[in-house]
């Protein structure tokens, strides 16, 4: 995925424990991405 997204791009994620592993964290970064993550509904 994160090849064909355009540069620069903001990659939206729940806050679920597998999306805020260092590799995953990195690989977005390294690749010229931004990360944010959203509340889930519950949280609310």
């Amino acid at each position: 995925m994160l090849p064909e997204l355009p540069e620069n791009s903001v990659i939206f994620m729940d806050n679920a424990s597998f999306h805020k592993g260092k590799n995953i964290e990195q690989a977005i970064i390294n690749a010229g991405h931004q990360i944010e993550y959203c509340l889930c509904i519950h949280q609310i």
